[in-house]
Formats: C-alpha cells, structure tokens, sequence
C-alpha cells in the first residue's frame, strides 16, 4: 500500500490549520533522516517539529479515518520506545522527570523521577537528579536516568512550566479534582476541594504547590501526573491552531526526535500507565548536611519495567497513585 502519510498531512493543514507552515518544511520533517541515538549537546527550540506533532497527533487519525474507513496506523516497522519527558524551570532545574515507554503493541506507560533523588553521576559522584542538567547537561543527564532505571534512552523532550500553563488555556481548561481544599502563598495555590478546572496561572499553581500537602513534593508529582491525563483528554481539533501558536516557544527536543512517529503513537493510546518509583527513604540526609530521597536502583528497575508491562509499581509511602479514580491531595 502506498504511503499517503505527506498527503494526509498536507490535507490536514488546508482543511483544519488556519496557519498552516509551507508544505515543503513539514515534507522536510517527514524525510529527516534519524542520526545516532546519542544527541546533539545543545538543546534546540523546535517550532517546525511540534507544528508536525500536534497536526499528526490531532488531525491525522481523523482524516485517515474519513479516508479509508479504519483507524489510523503507523508507518512502517514500529518498535518500542522509550522517551524522557522534562519539565525545567527558569533556573534550568529539572523539577519535572518522566520516562515514558510507549510500546509496539500500542500501550503506553509514563514514570515519574523524583526532582530530589539521589543518583549517581557517570564517575561515581552522588548528587540531586534535578541538579544534573543544568551542572552537566543533558547527555549526563540521560546516562544518570538509563543507569537508574535499566532503560535506554532513545529521545528527549522538555515543556517549560508557562508553557503548561499556556497549554490548559489553549484547551479552555483542565479537570482536576481535590480531595481537600488547599492554599499556599508561595505557590499561589489557592483551590476548593472536589471536581474543578485550571487554567494559565491557576494550572501553574496547582502544578507547583508542594508546601501544606500532606505528602510535598509526591503530591505533586501526583498532581503532574493527573493534570498530564487530563490534558491529553482535552485535545482535539477544535483547539488546534491555538495549539500549536502556543506550544511553539515552550517545547525543546532533539534534532533526531521523529514527531509523526511519537504522535502516531500517542494517537492511538487509550488509558496509559503513570507510576512513580518506590522510594527507599523520604528524608535521606546528605553529607553536605541537605535532603534528598534516597532510591534502591534494582526496586527502581523492578517497578520501571512493571510498569513499562502494564503494572502499576509501588508509590512512596502516603502518595497517592495517578490512576486512582478518586482525588488527589
């Protein structure tokens, strides 16, 4: 069967972007060839990739679907693969550290790092997970995560913080939902409990908040996990040329990252898995005399790899897991 993939972009664009990019520049996309799996040192800002992205991930299963009948499928051989997903602040920390897998039946799961983690550099050297990008770069950063975890690397992708934010208004909001009413001046927190939806600042707030809950900085990997699943359910065509105005200037990748394959895939995931790794020890003290959570590499390995099956690994203690139906702290 013939390869329609260019042309159903193309289609799409004219069809359902109000500002589509030249087609040639989304042809070029297409035919990037994918260079060696270890990547470029600097990280590059994207536009033309995620514009190819989110059309291939909104519009593309739609127009195969009118075209043929059927359900979107990739092109070509599909494999697994395993992305590192990374939510940096102004500072250049690491706040935000998910691995997701998405595998060749189809599935998909995601596992949160804890920012404050204490790994192990290259050379031996402990230090704070969220530090090692900003000190070392994202190599390092890579190899620190594929020893942790027993998982190879193949792309990563970083969204900054007011990106997320811009992102939740872009959608016309994200649902979340409380099991207490909480406020917290630092972060700028302030939600009732129960059923509700956050946008701009108010998203940003409710992903940052880590002071007054009852389990910090698990509460909030918690609450990325459930605000991540909530915003893929808000994706849709509708929003689309807001979409992609929006997420231009916030997502970073790297030069071999093939956007139609990651958003073909992520087309066709229907209840993926999000999971945080166990923790040995919440409070683990340094001998610098700071905190840090302390890790058992095999049980971290153990859970990635159950959940990269479709199980769901054990949580730190009192945290609550994102795939729990009822709400989070």
């Amino acid at each position: 069967m013939t390869d329609r993939t260019e042309e159903l972009i193309r289609e799409a664009f004219a069809a359902e972007a109000d500002r589509a990019p030249d087609a040639r520049e989304v042809a070029a996309a297409l035919r990037r060839a994918r260079p060696p799996r270890r990547f470029a040192p600097a990280i590059i800002t994207a536009a033309a990739v995620v514009l190819v992205a989110a059309v291939a991930a909104v519009v593309i299963p739609r127009v195969v679907e009118r075209s043929s009948g059927t359900p979107a499928a990739g092109v070509g051989v599909v494999t697994d693969l395993n992305l590192l997903l990374l939510g940096a602040d102004d500072a250049d920390l690491t706040d935000t550290i998910v691995l997701a897998h998405f595998d060749a039946d189809g599935t998909a799961a995601a596992v949160s790092l804890p920012r404050d983690s204490w790994v192990a550099r290259p050379g031996g050297e402990m230090t704070k997970l969220n530090g090692v990008y900003r000190q070392y770069g994202i190599d390092e950063l890579t190899s620190v995560v594929e020893k942790l975890t027993g998982v190879s690397v193949d792309h990563y992708a970083f969204l900054d913080e007011t990106g997320l934010g811009a992102l939740s208004t872009a959608v016309g909001g994200v649902p979340v939902c409380l099991a207490a009413s909480t406020s917290d001046p630092l972060s700028g927190a302030d939600f009732p409990a129960g059923e509700q939806t956050v946008a701009g600042d108010a998203a940003i707030a409710f992903l940052r908040q880590r002071h007054g809950l009852p389990n910090g900085d698990f509460d909030r990997i918690a609450r990325h996990q459930v605000f991540l699943r909530g915003l893929i359910g808000e994706l849709d065509g509708a929003h689309l040329p807001t979409i992609l105005d929006t997420i231009k200037d916030h997502f970073r990748t790297d030069p071999s990252l093939d956007p139609v394959d990651v958003a073909q895939r992520a087309a066709n995931v229907t209840n993926p898995v999000f999971a945080t790794v166990p923790i040995a020890e919440a409070n683990f003290q340094t001998p610098d005399g700071g905190s840090a959570v302390a890790l058992d590499p095999a049980a971290v390995r153990r859970s990635v790899a159950d959940a990269f099956a479709g199980t769901v690994p054990g949580l730190a203690p009192g945290a609550t897991p994102a795939t729990d139906p009822n709400c989070v702290n």
